[in-house]
């Protein structure tokens, strides 16, 4: 602000004395702030973005006091030496210019950067206190001082100019000292962005009148958040307000209660639950009042539930089977049923077996269990599935591991294999590691190995960093830094072999894609070189999160795409802060705005390249790419082959005959088709009999095209 004002004030002093005539001075200030507006304008939307990359978020903040220092000093001096008024008018004329500029285009985004790092409601309330109360303040103040320097003591522009160039020179001062903790203070307080928790221990009286009202909302969800809450601090009346509320009318609550109760035990009561029996009249919640009265343990349960064992209602005859099995595993009278509903011819039977064991969740009962494991029908599996994972017993992990081969129990299987935790992990390091094993399987190995977390699934996960597949390799990098793995300092040199690596191959698919561009026979090529730099950019950034703060490059990753350009920005000068400088050099370059000529042109020294025809690059790409590509690439290449012809790549398309993934096989026996080598039937004839149906039909298609031409 005081520069703002001081500098405006010598501005239109020196104007006025330059254009002594009106007319004339309202035609300068015109056009001055005309030529002004349109170089703030060019200055934003062209110079501001490489600006703050080549010189960082310090260079936007400093440079405007730094010019304006520069500036009203060259103007004292000037004054005091007793240079010409024209010489002087130039120097304010720029300084001025300088400081629209600077403040609008520079400056301020600037500071709305530094803002990002803050909580939402610290940035919201920051830039309110900045808007509202500290611009209005020190402009008022600056128009104070002008006032008493130029009525009172009779100062002229040279005098006041040279407080400004003392108070920019402060202004510099406090910046370069607040340097000194900024990238500290921004790592903390990306890795300080939490919610806060309530203190349900520090309710008073009131609040907790409120909570013991809602019980009797007629919206169940509100009841149970009421519960919730009392059960957590563990309210004194909590037996006699599930009493008071156990007979209410709605299913859902009076379920919800029953089940409460059994899981605390509460047994004063018991003789509620007793009632609830006889009078219940939704078979459903009469059930689980059964196995409620089981888990209270009256002398009389198992007498009481066995009449119940061969009721019509499956609901009871459940409730009765999961209350005595829970109480007593070992009575006969009930392992008898349950073995005969387990061997039942109707898959009714099975079902309803299976939703028993998962009920008791004991592993006593995992031997019944393991024979619905391979039952014929998809649903009896299903459910036996959810029941091995509140089973707890790990004999049955090979088992579920095995039905992640299933897509349609694999949903299942998933979540059943996330509750066995790490007891789990060895049987998924086996399946992973097994040559049965498909790529979406090993996908799904990995997603679950994530999910349970720790240490230990961190090392199941480090053990295959190394993988040939690029999709399984870039889904474990993905995984390593969603469990924040940081590299010890002893192992951070295979790290960035890695980044050095994946930068290396960076630059050969950008000039892979340059030298292929604006080819439409090639389209489809490039779009699949294209999907795999965005996965190799991203993997490259998630090895830099293994290297420095994993939650500073998480966020900074998330961010480094976005729409906002100040977003970007910020992300950009988090890396600009963190990476060394050997780092820089090869990763920035990918992650500017820059035309894919530039960044190759950056990289040449490191990672030269070499340009080639679209013909020749087609050919490169066969031959020196192929094998390490991705799955989806590796498909579109046999497809281009095979549409162009291209005889010379017959070797390419024999090897993919023989790939795991049954696109690839697909595609290259088309591709081999369209090339027609004198062994063509030979060949689709080996392959007719292929597991997957997509091949052995496009093999049949194919040989039924060639039986209709005749022999050849």
């Amino acid at each position: 602000m005081f520069a703002y004002f001081f500098l405006e004030v010598a501005f239109y002093n020196y104007a006025s004395i330059q254009f002594p005539d009106e007319r004339q001075l309202a035609e300068f200030i015109a056009q001055f702030f005309a030529v002004t507006g349109f170089l703030t304008m060019l200055t934003m939307v062209f110079l501001f973005a490489p600006f703050l990359r080549k010189f960082g978020i310090i260079a936007g903040v400093i440079a405007f006091p730094l010019i304006i220092f520069v500036g009203s000093t060259a103007v004292s001096i000037m004054e005091f030496s007793g240079v010409g008024i024209a010489a002087i008018f130039t120097v304010i004329i720029i300084t001025n210019c300088a400081r629209f500029i600077l403040q609008a285009a520079i400056w301020k985004p600037s500071v709305a950067i530094l803002f990002q790092v803050l909580p939402d409601r610290q940035r919201t309330a920051g830039t309110s206190l900045m808007e509202g109360v500290v611009d209005p303040l020190s402009g008022g103040v600056a128009g104070i001082c002008l006032f008493l320097l130029i009525n009172t003591l009779g100062w002229e522009p040279k005098n006041f100019l040279v407080l400004l160039s003392l108070l920019m020179i402060c202004w510099l001062l406090i910046s370069i000292f607040i340097r000194r903790q900024y990238l500290s203070n921004l790592v903390v307080s990306i890795q300080k962005r939490k919610l806060g928790e309530l203190t349900i221990s520090e309710l008073d009286n009131a609040s907790l009148d409120i909570i013991k009202a809602g019980l009797s909302s007629p919206y169940p969800a509100e009841i149970f958040y009421c519960l919730n809450l009392l059960e957590k601090i563990e309210h004194p009346e909590i037996t006699e307000l599930l009493k008071q509320i156990l007979p209410n009318s709605n299913k859902e609550v009076r379920m919800n209660l029953l089940q409460r109760i059994a899981s605390m035990k509460i047994k004063p009561l018991t003789a509620h639950i007793l009632a609830r029996i006889e009078s219940e009249p939704d078979p459903a919640v009469r059930g689980q009042a059964l196995i409620t009265y089981a888990a209270l343990a009256p002398d009389d349960t198992i007498e009481r539930l066995s009449t119940y064992l061969e009721n019509l209602d499956t609901d009871l005859t459940h409730g009765a089977l999961v209350g005595i099995l829970t109480l007593e595993p070992d009575n006969d009278k009930a392992n008898d049923f349950l073995l005969q509903v387990v061997r039942s011819g109707s898959p009714i039977d099975r079902l309803f077996a299976s939703k028993v064991m998962a009920d008791i969740g004991s592993k006593h009962f995992s031997g019944f269990l393991v024979e619905l494991l391979e039952d014929p029908d998809n649903a009896v599996i299903e459910r036996a599935i959810y029941a091995a994972g509140l089973m707890d017993d790990n004999r049955i992990i090979n088992l579920l591991v095995a039905k992640l081969s299933n897509p349609t129990l694999l949903p299942a299987a998933s979540a059943a294999l996330k509750q066995f935790g790490e007891a789990a992990l060895y049987d998924l390091d086996l399946g992973f590691t097994s040559p049965e094993a498909s790529r979406q399987e090993k996908l799904h190995i990995i997603d679950i190995v994530r999910e349970i977390g720790g240490v230990k699934a961190t090392e199941v996960l480090l053990r295959h960093i190394d993988i040939d597949q690029p999709e399984l390799r870039h889904r474990i990098f993905l995984s390593l830094a969603s469990l924040h793995y940081q590299a010890d300092p002893d192992d951070q040199y295979v790290f960035v072999n890695k980044l050095d690596e994946d930068v290396s191959n960076i630059t050969w698919l950008l000039a892979a894609m340059e030298d292929l561009y604006g080819g439409e026979q090639y389209q489809l090529v490039h779009n699949a070189l294209g999907h795999e730099l965005d996965v190799k950019r991203d993997s490259m950034l998630l090895l830099i999160s293994f290297l420095y703060p994993s939650i500073v490059m998480m966020d900074t990753r998330a961010n480094i795409d976005s729409k906002v350009a100040e977003l970007r920005i910020f992300a950009l000068e988090v890396l600009d802060n963190l990476l060394t400088g050997e780092i820089k050099e090869i990763v920035l370059p990918l992650l500017d705005d820059l035309t894919v000529a530039e960044r190759l042109a950056l990289l040449s020294e490191k990672f030269p390249q070499e340009a080639m025809s679209r013909e020749e690059r087609f050919i490169n790409i066969v031959e020196s790419h192929f094998d390490k590509s991705f799955f989806w690439t590796r498909s579109t290449l046999l497809y281009q082959i095979g549409k162009d012809r291209e005889s010379r790549l017959i070797d390419k398309v024999r090897g993919s005959l023989q790939d795991e993934e049954a696109t690839i096989r697909e595609t290259g026996l088309w591709a081999l088709a369209q090339l027609n080598p004198p062994d063509l039937r030979r060949v689709l004839r080996a392959h007719a009999d292929d597991d997957h149906k997509n091949v052995s039909d496009i093999v049949h298609q194919l040989l039924a095209g060639l039986t209709a031409q005749g022999p050849t």
